[in-house]
C-alpha cells in the first residue's frame, strides 16, 4: 500500500537535506562544532580572517552563494523537481521602513537567532 506524500512537505524535506549537506561540506554544520571549544578563532598572522576559505570548502561556499542567487533544484523520484528561489525583495518588504540600516540588520538578525528581543543597553 503506497502512501501519498504532500509535495510541499517533500519540497521542505528536500530543501532541509540540501541545506544540511551544504553546511556539512562547508564545515559549518549547526550544533556540531569541531570540539567543545567551538570553531577556532580566525586571528593568526598573516592571514587573520582568511582561514574560513580553504581548498576543501571554497567550492561548497561558492555553490551555496549560487543557490541563493539562482535557486536550488530539488529533485524527487516521481517528478522533474522543484526550483526554490530566495526572493530578497519580498523578504525585505516584510519589514517596516528601516531608516537606519544597522538597526534594521541587527533586529532582523536577532529575530532569527535570539529567543527574546535585544534591549538597547545590550547592543554594542
Amino acid at each position: 500500500m503506497e502512501q501519498e506524500i504532500d509535495q510541499t512537505t517533500l519540497a521542505h524535506n528536500l530543501f532541509g537535506q540540501n541545506l544540511h549537506w551544504s553546511n556539512y561540506n562547508q564545515g559549518m554544520q549547526l550544533f556540531t562544532p569541531p570540539n567543545v571549544s567551538g570553531w577556532p578563532a580566525f586571528y593568526q598572522e598573516p592571514v587573520y580572517d582568511m582561514f574560513w576559505i580553504n581548498s576543501s570548502t571554497i567550492k561548497s561556499r561558492k555553490q551555496a552563494a549560487h543557490w541563493f542567487r539562482w535557486g536550488l533544484w530539488l529533485y524527487s523520484y516521481e517528478d522533474e523537481g522543484v526550483n526554490l528561489k530566495y526572493n530578497l525583495h519580498n523578504y525585505l518588504n516584510t519589514y517596516r521602513n528601516p531608516a537606519n540600516f544597522e538597526d534594521f540588520l541587527m533586529s532582523s538578525t536577532c529575530a532569527f537567532v535570539e529567543p527574546q528581543s535585544i534591549v538597547p543597553h545590550m547592543k554594542c
